[in-house]
């Protein structure tokens, strides 16, 4: 690990750039920026050492303990970010939510990034990835996503909701709740999402 030296306002007192990143529900992290090495697994068992990535060397970290030990970051447009300094695409394919060892989900980086079966595209704005929502099925029930029906689907969902999980009041503007996915959402009705070329249950 070799230390990312600078000469603008976000050094320190050691000619270090700091920085300094919050996330929603944690105060997230300060530190420093790093050079190091990184070594990658490819989809043929070989590996690949990319020699000088930029990194976050986290030095007063805020998170959930023991749930992980860094962030990856996928934003565009920053040179931190591991999508830009490696590649110009990524694919994550999200299988199994209740399983954290469910053998098929993976994240792709770089021009290989490919998966079969349905895909939705992501779009980007202002450093954040979308993905284009065409519609929302509650058994059998379907709401598209426009003005009236949304507003209709959100009054439901905070009907269902209003017994069972705390509301989370960091977001006011939006249906936001704490909760567990292997608890909370035991016997609650089938959810589908209607994304661009696939869904999602």
């Amino acid at each position: 690990m070799r230390r990312y030296r600078c000469n603008y306002s976000k050094c320190n007192s050691y000619n270090e750039c700091t920085y300094n990143i919050t996330y929603v529900r944690v105060p997230g992290s300060t530190g420093i920026y790093v050079f190091e090495q990184l070594t990658f697994e490819t989809i043929d068992d070989t590996k690949i050492v990319v020699p000088r990535v930029l990194l976050g060397c986290g030095q007063n970290l805020e998170v959930d303990k023991g749930q992980y030990n860094g962030v990856f970051g996928l934003g565009v447009g920053r040179e931190t970010s591991l999508i830009t300094q490696l590649g110009s695409q990524f694919s994550y394919c999200v299988g199994n939510i209740m399983d954290p060892h469910y053998p098929y989900n993976q994240l792709s980086l770089g021009e290989g990034a490919i998966m079969e079966g349905d895909s939705a595209p992501l779009e980007s704005s202002y450093g954040r990835y979308y993905v284009t929502l065409e519609g929302i099925s509650i058994e059998g029930t379907t709401y598209t996503w426009l003005a009236q029906d949304a507003y209709a689907l959100s009054e439901q969902v905070q009907s269902l909701f209003k017994e069972m999980l705390q509301r989370y009041r960091g977001m006011p503007n939006q249906l936001c709740y704490i909760w567990s996915v292997r608890e909370d959402l035991s016997g609650f009705p089938a959810v589908t999402f209607h994304f661009t070329n696939g869904e999602h249950n």
